[in-house]
């Protein structure tokens, strides 16, 4: 199962939504979401590059900003975009493990 692209409302980077992150058993009206951008920066401790493909909807290469974990209103989330293969989220998920100090 990879990863979520969706388009955010007010937004126009997009963004990335790991939709099965978090339970349905609780009533949150909110979800977890990192931005992407297109501005390419050297950090590869917490930018996680991603060239385009058909698969993941992406028109140029991008950079999901791994610090930049936001919770939005569910409301806020567009139609999905795309969908990030398995190896690309198994690096974003030791990403955010050291971002978040989970990996401590």
């Amino acid at each position: 199962m990879g990863g979520c692209l969706r388009s955010v409302n007010r937004a126009p980077q997009g963004v990335w939504e790991r939709r099965w992150g978090q339970s349905d058993r609780l009533p949150l009206d909110g979800v977890l979401v990192a931005l992407i951008t297109t501005t390419i920066v050297d950090a590869p401790l917490y930018r996680l590059s991603i060239a385009p493909t058909e698969a993941n909807g992406l028109v140029e290469l991008s950079q999901i900003m791994v610090d930049k974990v936001v919770a939005l209103p569910r409301g806020k989330c567009g139609r999905t975009t795309g969908w990030l293969d398995d190896a690309a989220l198994i690096v974003l998920n030791r990403m955010l493990s050291t971002v978040l100090g989970l990996a401590d």
